[in-house]
């Protein structure tokens, strides 16, 4: 019998990105979330978007930031509940 040496794969840093308010976003960032989700978040009903664009969008637009670096490969790289909306309750 040969022993298999496994190699773990390095976990990511952990990071929570919190949303900011929508009314804070910035022309800019306003074109971002419109081109990520295909839609503008003051167009209507927001249930309606698709959920997932919308949290990279901001996601994205939140963590952009903090650090201009962050592309949103890396935001889609992060596991749900990485990004948090602003005031909503963390299910532990």
């Amino acid at each position: 019998m040969t022993d298999k040496k496994t190699t773990k794969k390095a976990e990511p840093e952990a990071r929570t990105i919190t949303v900011v308010a929508l009314d804070e976003l910035t022309y800019g960032e306003l074109d971002t979330f419109e081109t990520i989700v295909g839609a503008l978040p003051t167009d209507g009903d927001m249930t309606k978007l698709p959920t997932g664009k919308v949290m990279i969008a901001l996601g994205l637009i939140s963590a952009q930031r903090d650090d201009p670096k962050v592309t949103e490969a890396d935001i889609r790289a992060l596991p749900m509940g990485a990004i948090q909306l602003e005031g909503a309750a963390v299910n532990p």
